[in-house]
Order: C-alpha cells, then structure tokens, then sequence
C-alpha cells in the first residue's frame, strides 16, 4: 500500500502544484535551521517585487492605512502585507503581525475571507520563522482554526500530508472539503484522480461534475479534459438502458452547457498598482459614512473629555496619520 501511496503523490505531482512564496503546512519538519529568522525575512523580502516605490503611492497606503484603522479589513490586510514586505512602508515585522492580527479577528461584515488570509500568512510566518521565532505549536494552533473554518488552501496542503502518511482514503476526504470551499486545485486533482481511475474507482461523471466546476474559471486546461468526457459519455449511449438514457442525455447537456459559458478573463497585471489603490481609495470614499473614526471614547459619538474615559495619548500611527490626512501645502 505504501508504494502505491507514493505512485500516487508522483503521479498528482506531475499535475503541476502551483508554487507557494512561503512553505506550506509541514509534516514534523522544521524549517532550515541554518538560517536564521532574520535571514529567512531577507531572503522572503529579495524574492518579492516591490511595487509601491512612488511618493504619491505611498501617500494613498497612508490613507488606506487611516480607512484599516478604523476596520476596512482589506485596507487591514493591504497594510500588513505592506509593512511585512516593506513595500511603501518602511518594513517592521512585528507591526505587521499587528496588522494581521487586526485582520485575522475583524468580525465585520464580508471580512472573513481577509481574515482566513491572515490567519493562513501568520501561520506560516510562525511554521517557518520568518521574521519571527519560529514556533510550531503557536503555527499549528492557527492551521487547526483554519481547518475548522474549511479554509481550501489549508484543507488542500493537509490533504498531502495524509496521502505521506499513507492516508488514502483521508486525503481524498480533504481534498473534496477543499473543494467544496471553493479551493480550484483540490477540484481540479479530484476530477483527474477520478477520470484516471487509478488509485480509486474510475468515475467519469464525478470527474465531469469537478471539471464542471472549475470550467467557469477557465482553470488550467478543466474545459478541454470536459470536453473529452463529453465525448466519451456521448459515445457510450448505445450501451445504456432506456430508463437511463433520457437521465444520461441530460446530464451531456448540463455539461455542454456549462461549455458553452463564454469566460471573461481578467488580467489584474493589466491593472497597474496604482490604478488598483486609486480605486481602492474611491471606493473607501464613497463609503466613508459606513466608517466611525476613534473618538477617544468608549461611548460611540462621544470624544474624549466628554465622558468620565479620560483622553488617551496619540501614538506615532495617529499622529503621521493625521498630518498626512490634510497634508500642508508645498512651498
């Protein structure tokens, strides 16, 4: 069983994992211990592209960060991720934990996909120790939340983790939870798992109904390994019952329909950094009302002084963040 389990992780292998920046979930295995965590922030930081290098790039992060502070979890997430690479701030590791942390526990409406992306970043910052001591139990503690959430990319990376271990059946079952959260991958490697037929019971309708799914998103080449099914579906027809044709022909339908979707590809590079925060920005404006800035006080509407919460002292956040909010003018 064990040489099949490894036969089998080759062969998902060969499907193209798509990469990581930083390592996924591991087994048991720490991270290099030959580099130090600073070192491992260093080399994180050489491998990524800086893009907000302008002053008036750096300008709209200020404000970005004024909307973050006041609970916009994805200016929250966009400030992290700022101060963790030192893109358009100067970089700080530990502010940018911060900033996840702000993110991971924001409980507002339409913040829980941020939130489950800085839990997962946080995670691997601690497996790894990058930037940070390394800590596998702390990291473990956010990937079980993840799980418990059925957060895909985590449920996908555990999947993998099983089959190492000889957990067939296991990984298979997480997987098919990745999927159903939506995880493309996990989708897609189910469908080819069950259009192989090697490792489980070949399943074409099931590997049709994967595909299906992630023909909408037009993922790696799910549209034509469909159409292949199609054609192998529509060939078998003469060999059915007539109780199950009229069944078996509409399914080919549903599939062809689902073929015939024309797909709209958006190329986000061909968005420039700058054109994506400026939206980002009027967005954050036209919304503003929905925002309350702190007052000081505990008590909503009232500002410090009003009520018996004494005023607190402003940190450098609050006082750069006010000074760039009206900017003096430039002589």
């Amino acid at each position: 069983m064990y040489i099949k389990v490894v036969t089998f992780i080759i062969a998902l292998s060969l499907l193209a994992i798509s990469p990581v920046t930083i390592a996924s979930e591991p087994t048991q295995k720490p991270a290099n211990p030959a580099l130090t965590s600073h070192e491992k922030l260093t080399a994180l930081i050489n491998n990524y592209q800086k893009i907000c290098l302008s002053e008036e790039c750096h300008s709209q992060l200020i404000q970005i960060r004024k909307f973050g502070r006041w609970g916009d979890a994805k200016s929250q997430l966009v400030v992290a991720s700022a101060y963790l690479y030192g893109d358009g701030f100067e970089q700080d590791t530990q502010n940018a934990i911060s900033w996840f942390k702000r993110v991971a526990y924001n409980h507002s409406p339409g913040a829980a996909k941020y939130s489950l992306s800085a839990f997962h970043t946080m995670a691997k910052l601690y497996q790894t120790g990058i930037g940070v001591e390394q800590d596998i139990a702390f990291a473990k503690k956010y990937f079980d939340k993840l799980v418990e959430k059925q957060y895909g990319p985590v449920l996908f990376d555990r999947a993998f983790v099983e089959f190492e271990q000889d957990n067939l059946t296991q990984g298979i079952k997480l997987l098919e939870q990745a999927s159903n959260s939506n995880h493309s991958e996990a989708s897609y490697f189910l469908a080819r798992i069950y259009q192989q037929g090697e490792f489980v019971e070949r399943d074409i309708k099931k590997s049709a109904r994967y595909y299906q799914g992630i023909v909408r998103q037009d993922y790696k080449d799910s549209r034509q390994r469909l159409a292949q099914l199609i054609s192998e579906m529509e060939a078998s027809t003469s060999t059915l019952t007539k109780a199950t044709v009229s069944q078996h022909q509409d399914f080919i339908s549903k599939l062809n329909a689902s073929l015939d979707i024309e797909v709209i590809t958006v190329n986000y590079h061909a968005m420039s950094f700058k054109e994506a925060m400026t939206s980002q920005l009027a967005r954050l404006n036209k919304y503003k009302a929905q925002f309350t800035p702190a007052t000081g006080s505990r008590i909503k509407g009232k500002t410090c002084g009003s009520t018996s919460y004494p005023c607190r002292l402003s940190n450098a956040e609050d006082i750069e963040d006010a000074r760039n909010e009206n900017p003096l003018p430039a002589f």
